[in-house]
Parts: C-alpha cells; structure tokens; sequence
C-alpha cells in the first residue's frame, strides 16, 4: 500500500480539529465577555492552523479504495441513524430526555442561558459543546432543522474517528467497523448469574428477546461500548472519539495541552482520564541528568511552551471555571468498600477488560499507553460524584476504547494463534457482541414499531417529556445540568 503524502490526509487533520474547535468557539463567544472570547477565539484558530500545519501526514493511504470507504460510510450512517440521533429512530428513554432538553434549551433560550423563574436565578451548566453547531441552525431555521442538522453533526465525527483509528491501525478494513460497533466486555455473564441468583432465571430469555439494557447489571461499575455511548451518551462519546485519536497521534509536546483541553466541553470526565497519560507522553524519553541535561532541558522548555499549549492552557481555565459553577461539581467522595463492592468490581474488572488483556498481554506487555489508563481506570473506579456513579462509569471510556484497539490489531496475526487461543477468542467476542446486539435490537424494535404498528404510534421517536432541564427541580439528575448564579465564572467572565 503506498504512503499518502498528498493534501487528502492533511484535510482529515484540518477537519478533525475544526470539528474540535468549531463548537469550542461558539462557547466562547455566546457565553464569554467580548473582550475575552474574541482574542481567546483567534488564538483557537491561528492554532489549530498551526497544529495542522505540524501534524504528520497519514502514513496509510485510506481513500486508495474507494467502494470500500464508500461501503463503511454506508455502515457507519446506518449506525448513526440507529442511535437515534436526530430523531430518525427510537430514542432510549432515559438519557436522550435530558440531552433533548439541553438541545431545546440552546435553541430557544437567549445565550448565556439563565432561568429568573427562581427566587435565586439558575444557568445552564452542562457538555454542551456537542450540541452547539446545531443550536445555531436550530436558532436560525427552527427546532426541527437542529434535530436533523445534530445527525449529520453526529456522522462526521463517527467517519472523522473511523478515519483516525484506521490510520492508528495502518489499514481501511471491514474488521475495524465490526469491532468498532460490536467490540464490549461480556456484560451478558454478570447480567445472567444475578438473575439466576435472585430466581429470576424464567424473565431471561423474554427480556433479552425486548433487548435488554445488559451494562446496568454492576450498577456500582460500568464500562459502556461504543454502541451504548453513541445511542446514549452520544453528546460526549463522538467528540471524545475524535480527540482521544488526535491525543495519540501527537509526537511533539507542541500542541499536547491544545489539543487535550479541546476535548473538555465535550466530555470532561474522560478527558480527566487522560491527565496521567498526558503527563506521561510530556516528559517520555526526557533525560535531564549528565552533560546535555541544561541543553536538553531547554529543548523541552522550546517544545512545551508555545503558543498552541498557551491557548490551551486559557481553553482549560475558561471551561474549568464553567463546570466549577454546576451544582454537583465537588462532591466527591470515595465509594464504600464492602463484600457487596468487592464482588461487583470483580466481576465488572474481569468481564470487561482481563478477559481481553489475556489475548493482548504478551504483544502489548510494554506499551505504557495501555497501563497508565488501566490504572488510571482502576483508580478512578472507586471514585462518585454527587448522587450517580457517572464519573467512574466515563473515565473508564479511554481505557476501553485503547483495549478495542489493542484487539484489533491482535487479531492481524489470528491464523498464526493456536487453536485453542484462536477458540476462546471467537467465544469472548460474541458474548461480547450480546451488549451492542441488545441496544440494536432494542431501538429497531421500538422503530419499526412507531413506523409499521398503528398501537405503537403514539410514543414518538424523539423522547422529549422535558420541555427544558429547569422544569423538575425534584429530579436526582436535576444538579447535573444546573450552574451557580454566583459562581466565579457568571460573576467575572460570563457575558451579561
């Protein structure tokens, strides 16, 4: 396969970090006082341009076949639409509620947003930089427009991410789509042994027949697949996508800070994640002791402090600044280690992630990359913020998302694997595949349902019970979306 020098794979790297960038910048400018927001933004585009300018050319030729790219596309829209994204199918209850009125909210509020209806006002502080490109076009042409416009939002930056990974792993392949939508942890063991547990062994079969949600089962601890973020947690999960794949990319400490504080509107908790990593990949292969220690270190210094880090580091404060005003920001504490914890962390660690470390260990054994966010995962496992487990359920998305890409490239040598290694392999990955089959199943139940059976007619696609994230103080997850009036950031940066 020749090596692709030409302007195609310059124009990923230009769109990737546009597609980071854009939305960042329209934060900036409905929610940051003019006379920082505007210079904040130029130093945001004069930087990625730098960036793109420094970042290396693909070393993988991806558009050499064109039916094939032509194929995956196909796939990956098909993908997208079940998600249920822009409302062209069925919406999973839950989340998709609070993420529509989020969405109805940026359309419909004047920008910064903040609701007087209170006896002391309330803002929306929440990730919301997903949503913003289609807010606009949902501002300028109406709600349903947004709705659709938040879909083609969606799908460049699944294909933007197909892209990234196919160069990571050096080729344009079937292989990756598969394991990019059905690769999960065996989430179908713990979800049996409970129901077997607690009697409930005759509800198994006509539950999973419903597709049943199966990554709920371990409520204390969670890895979702790349199909449950999208059909849930899409808001975060692409973006995040995008931006871990331009983390691993980067081979200068040039634009590192830059490029990791991009991925902070989006989905803060993940990004959080990738703070070890980050200060790993600063100071990997430095060597500040013997002779060329001053000179080194002064190389270092060159290669860290520039312009693009500098924006970053603003990028970083703003949006800190902005999430520290949420309500729930703060309230951490350790989760309580008891027989019951023990038991479930054991089988969430095992079910999701030593299962495949086995097949991986012995060719990834030395990559420090897959270490620090195991551990990192490990770590921030025991961690809870507020009232829900979200936070260790989401920075446990770097270490997933590497270990699928560990797989793939594992199993490019699968016909020299011994039979048995070759046998266990094919058995976890289609217990594997029950987690995805289960949220796809699901949603094309529920769609073709609306579409085809006149009963089901009256549950719509989109779930919009919320007419606004205001409306339920009572709700448990109200604090997540809600800022302080009196915060730092509303008093000294948010425009007026």
């Amino acid at each position: 396969m020749q090596l692709e020098k030409g302007e195609k794979s310059r124009w990923i790297l230009a769109l990737a970090f546009l597609y980071l960038c854009i939305p960042v910048v329209i934060f900036l400018l409905g929610w940051v006082k003019l006379i920082l927001s505007i210079p904040i933004s130029l130093a945001i585009l004069y930087s990625a341009i730098r960036a793109i300018q420094q970042e290396e050319f693909f070393q993988t030729n991806l558009f050499e076949n064109k039916k094939k790219l032509l194929v995956i596309f196909a796939i990956l829209t098909v993908f997208v639409v079940l998600s249920g994204v822009g409302g062209f199918a069925w919406q999973n209850r839950w989340d998709h509620m609070y993420r529509n009125a989020v969405f109805r909210d940026l359309v419909q509020y004047n920008w910064p947003i903040v609701n007087f209806d209170f006896e002391e006002p309330r803002t929306l502080c929440y990730y919301l930089g997903f949503w913003l490109p289609s807010a606009l076009v949902g501002k300028a042409f109406g709600l349903q427009a947004g709705y659709w416009f938040q879909f083609v939002w969606a799908l460049i930056g699944v294909f933007l991410a197909f892209l990234l990974i196919s160069e990571f792993l050096k080729k344009l392949s079937y292989k990756t789509v598969l394991f990019f939508i059905f690769f999960s942890g065996l989430d179908i063991l713990p979800f049996l042994l409970y129901q077997i547990k607690f009697g409930e062994a005759a509800t198994i079969l006509p539950r999973l027949l419903l597709g049943e949600h199966l990554e709920l089962t371990l409520y204390k601890f969670n890895s979702s697949c790349n199909t449950t973020l999208l059909f849930w947690l899409y808001n975060q999960a692409v973006p995040f996508w995008v931006g871990f794949m331009m983390v691993l990319r980067e081979k200068t400490n040039r634009n590192r800070l830059f490029t990791w504080t991009l991925l902070l509107l989006y989905a803060p908790f993940p990004a959080l994640a990738l703070v070890p990593l980050l200060v790993y990949q600063f100071f990997q292969g430095r060597r500040f002791r013997g002779e060329q220690s001053a000179a080194r270190f002064r190389q270092f210094l060159r290669e860290t402090i520039t312009f693009e880090n500098f924006t970053g580091l603003l990028i970083g404060l703003v949006i800190a600044l902005y999430f520290a005003s949420n309500a729930s920001a703060g309230k951490l504490h350790i989760i309580a280690l008891n027989r019951d914890t023990v038991i479930q962390f054991s089988l969430f660690i095992s079910t999701e992630f030593i299962v495949f470390l086995l097949f991986v260990f012995r060719s990834s054994k030395r990559d420090p990359i897959l270490w620090i966010l195991f551990f990192t995962m490990i770590c921030f496992s025991f961690i809870q913020m507020g009232d829900s487990f979200d936070f260790a359920w989401r920075t446990c998305i770097p270490a997933a998302f590497y270990l699928m890409l560990l797989v793939i490239k594992w199993t490019d040598t699968f016909s020299l694997k011994a039979q048995w290694k070759k046998i266990l392999f094919i058995v976890a990955i289609l217990l594997g595949c029950i987690t995805p089959f289960m949220e796809i199943l699901r949603t094309t139940e529920h769609t073709v349902a609306y579409y085809c059976v006149e009963e089901a007619a009256s549950e719509s696609l989109i779930n919009d019970p919320l007419n606004s994230v205001f409306d339920n103080p009572k709700d448990p997850s109200y604090g997540n979306f809600i800022g302080d009036y009196n915060s730092l950031f509303v008093k000294y940066l948010q425009r007026k």
